[in-house]
């Protein structure tokens, strides 16, 4: 996933070591040495700079597509050395959830992919979730990853080359998306957490409406809102201890981009405003990062 942004650094480029340069720091440290809980928040920052990831996270306050697909498989490979990476990749709320909505994506996949479907995603980051689907059940499938991020087409091209289906990539920035009638399921996963505009984000999913085959299927998703915005949140989180230490580090610390919320009426609304019909909407068990099934009719 690419997302362009005017103050910080493109998530698109290769992946390599993040280095921190003190004149960075000191920005943070300047940034965060107010807020009533700075001491803990000064604590935090100097532990994200200890490990690759925290790293790359203080300089871009997102993810790209290395490291997506490393909090929803690579981290399996990896030995994780510092206390607070052990805590991001395994006890975080929204990572836990994220991780839960690739299975959730994945599981969908199963049950509604054919041979001889052509399949989409946008942006297709290393093109993850086609993992879940079986070789030997679907004989035949086209697959076309859209992304801005070049680095991140090549990566999707390494990672399925093994696979037995015909893979497309494109180097193309989700809103200039002109396709029409052309697949059977699209998937558009990443892209509404980055943007609150509404008008954006209806033109996002009309171009996404527009790409699909009469009675074809967008598979997307959306942060729901935090305790933290409203008192109708739906969050039922596992271990709700974890919450403020996530907030102080994604929120305060990083400032991460990730923060578009939306409520399932607003989505649903949304996707209807577009087009769609037979919307389903799937949560996951902390009722953070719902799954959405929607039919173009």
């Amino acid at each position: 996933m690419s997302v362009m942004s005017s103050n910080r650094v493109s998530l698109s480029h290769q992946h390599q070591a993040s280095e921190i340069t003190s004149t960075q720091l000191e920005q943070l440290r300047t940034r965060i040495q107010h807020h009533p809980q700075s001491s803990k928040l000064l604590a935090l920052l100097e532990a994200l700079t200890q490990f690759e990831l925290g790293r790359f996270l203080l300089q871009h306050g997102g993810l790209n597509a290395y490291w997506t697909s490393f909090l929803m498989r690579g981290y399996l490979q990896t030995h994780l050395r510092h206390p607070l990476e052990h805590w991001l990749v395994h006890e975080a709320p929204m990572v836990i959830a994220t991780r839960e909505r690739y299975h959730i994506f994945g599981e969908q996949l199963q049950q509604h992919v054919q041979s001889g479907m052509h399949i989409g995603s946008l942006p297709c980051g290393l093109f993850d979730e086609i993992h879940f689907l079986d070789p030997e059940r679907i004989s035949t499938l086209d697959l076309t990853g859209i992304d801005f991020d070049p680095v991140a087409l090549s990566g999707a091209e390494a990672a399925l080359k093994d696979l037995p289906w015909s893979l497309r990539t494109e180097q193309l920035d989700a809103w200039a998306l002109q396709a029409t009638h052309i697949f059977d399921v699209l998937i558009c996963h990443g892209l509404n957490i980055y943007e609150a505009n509404p008008k954006r984000l209806f033109d996002l999913y009309q171009r996404c409406f527009n790409a699909l085959q009469p009675e074809g299927w967008l598979l997307t998703s959306y942060i729901s809102e935090p305790p933290t915005v409203t008192k109708k949140a739906r969050w039922q989180v596992h271990c709700p201890e974890h919450l403020p230490q996530q907030q102080w580090l994604f929120q305060d610390v990083i400032a991460a981009r990730w923060q578009a919320y939306m409520s399932m009426d607003a989505m649903t609304q949304l996707l209807h405003q577009v087009g769609f019909r037979h919307i389903q909407i799937i949560e996951d068990s902390q009722r953070i990062f719902p799954t959405v099934w929607a039919q173009k009719k």
